[in-house]
Parts: C-alpha cells; structure tokens; sequence
C-alpha cells in the first residue's frame, strides 16, 4: 500500500473485521482502506442523528469566526466546504455574515437556513469552481476523502488570491488515541475501533496535516488542538452503566490531554500561496 500523504510504502497497522488501518514506514501517517462495507451503510439515516451534529462545537466556531472576522471582516465571502446541516454557516448568519455559500453531497440543511445561504448540492470532486472566497472552512471533512490530495487542491482554487482555509479534523497524536492503541495490544477493541472507524479514511497527526497542506501550495499560519464538547461526544455502547463509564474515563482524558496539548481535534488555519 501507497501512503496518501507522501506515497511511500506503508504496512498493515491493524486488521479490523471489515476494513485494515495501514502505517506509512515515512511519514507515519495513518489511513484506512480495503473497506467490504457500502458507503450507504456508513451514512445512512442515523450518521447524521449524533450528539456532533446534536450539540455543535461553539468554542470551535467562535475561534474560527474570530480570525475571519479579524481578516476579512462580516462583508467577506464564505464558503462552507462539506456544510452537513449547515451549523457552522448558521452560526455565522446568526453573527451578521450574510455572503455564505456551503456545499456537501448530502442534502440535509436546517430549516432555519433554508433560503438565506447558496446551498450547492454537490460532491467536492464536482463542485463547479466558477466563484471564488476570501474564507473556505472544513469542519470534519477532510479526514472522510480517500484523494485527500485533490481535495486540497479543491480548497486552493475555491480561494481568492491571499484567501484562507480553516481546516479541523482529528489528531491522530492525541492522547485518547494513544490509549485505544495500547488497549487494541491487549485485545481491547472498543476505542479504537470508534476512533478508526472507515468513515474516517485518513487519520491526520499533526506533521500529516501540515505536510498536506504545504505540497498543495499553502502558506501555513497556525494551529492550535483541542477536545471535543463532552455532550458532543458520541459513545457507542449499549449498557448506560458503561456509557456512564466512558464518558467519566473521557472526561478525565480531556483534563490530561488538555495539560499535555495532546487534544483530540486540531484546527490549522492556511493561506492560499500564490
């Protein structure tokens, strides 16, 4: 197998019942593939019925809605690439923005948006790029792609010269995925299964990321990581003692991860290099 990220040859990390997590031997980034599973059975009607979409990250938003704000002010064109339901874009019409555009392959956006954003239903493989944007965000996107490559180069021509991306997606370095690695050793599989499961095709550690971003032409200005809201956090477990269980256990990894910057989500902010 190919690395995604840099080509290099990777080796099987892990064999799970219907799909494999390679390890590339250069980079060390970490991707799934060999998926026996339909993609109509990992997005079917209750993928979009979780407390992510439930409960939306603020504290995420308001970071991301600080610089745009900062850069380009409320007068600055938008565009939401994988919108989902349109949380993020309702978040900023609720802020005063009014030039918002999203796209995602899913049509799925909130009743309170409906009218008021350019919704484009469309894969981002065939998203027209016939307008460009001072401001493209990914929230949780980037990570789903196999081609992550052409995704990022996706990002680079929806931009204006001198525009900027905000990118979040997962990081694999975190200190929740280092457990559900040392507990997948003693045959405990319930973490990281959750964590590697293939609708996330690639798993980002922060030098992945980066590396991405900088050989499809963006100039990096910073990122910073952080953890998921509690009540956002989503635990597939049947028994409530044991959803009780994980979620105190999370709790106390959010308090140690925050202390040792090993959170489970990172944010990089890029500029288009012209």
């Amino acid at each position: 197998m190919k690395c995604t990220i840099c080509n290099s040859n990777s080796v099987l990390d892990y064999k799970y019942n219907y799909w494999e997590v390679y390890r590339c031997t250069c980079c060390s980034h970490s991707y799934s593939c060999n998926v026996k599973k339909e993609l109509e059975e990992i997005y079917n009607e209750k993928y979009f019925d979780k407390n992510w979409f439930r409960y939306p990250n603020l504290s995420l938003y308001n970071t991301i809605e600080s610089l745009l704000k900062k850069r380009f002010g409320k007068k600055s064109q938008v565009h939401d690439l994988g919108c989902g339901n349109g949380n993020f874009l309702h978040f900023l019409h609720d802020k005063g923005y009014r030039n918002l555009s999203g796209s995602d392959i899913v049509s799925c956006l909130k009743k309170e948006i409906d009218g008021k954003v350019n919704f484009i239903h469309s894969s981002f493989e065939s998203i027209k790029v016939d307008k460009t944007y001072d401001f493209v965000i990914s929230i949780a996107n980037i990570e789903h792609v196999s081609d992550v490559h052409q995704y990022t180069k996706i990002l680079h021509n929806l931009l204006k010269p001198g525009g900027v991306a905000a990118i979040y997606t997962i990081n694999e370095n975190a200190l929740i995925y280092r457990l559900s690695r040392l507990l997948r050793n003693f045959g405990i599989l319930f973490a990281s299964k959750q964590l590697y499961d293939p609708h996330h095709l690639n798993h980002f550690s922060r030098k992945s990321l980066k590396s991405l971003l900088i050989k499809n032409n963006f100039l990096f200005l910073k990122s910073h990581t952080s953890n998921f809201p509690l009540k956002s956090t989503d635990i597939f477990v049947d028994s409530p003692f044991a959803r009780k269980i994980v979620l105190l256990g999370i709790f106390i990894i959010n308090i140690l991860s925050s202390l040792s910057k090993t959170e489970i989500g990172q944010l990089v902010f890029v500029q288009k290099n012209t």
